[in-house]
């Protein structure tokens, strides 16, 4: 699946979510898409869903953001970033 129509798969699913797309340049690993998929929670642009918004502890995509385990695993496959 493209970016886009990942992108788009997520809009469509949870219309009043916001999702982006970020740049990889803050990311030092090999094989990164071009730009990665984000969902932006209180203000804060989130590549893997199965981390807090600060990054420091585990999540539940489910629980904590409203995102099915399906669907955050094929944000984390497609952005490739290992928090």
């Amino acid at each position: 699946m493209t970016t886009q129509e990942l992108l788009n798969h997520l809009k469509s699913k949870y219309p009043s979510y916001e999702f982006g797309l970020e740049p990889t340049t803050d990311y030092d690993e090999p094989n990164l898409p071009e730009k990665l998929i984000s969902l932006i929670h209180q203000d804060i642009a989130i590549v893997d869903l199965f981390s807090s918004c600060c990054s420091r502890f585990t999540a539940d995509p489910l629980s904590d953001y409203g995102i099915s385990i399906d669907d955050a695993n094929l944000i984390k496959q497609h952005n490739k970033v290992s928090m």
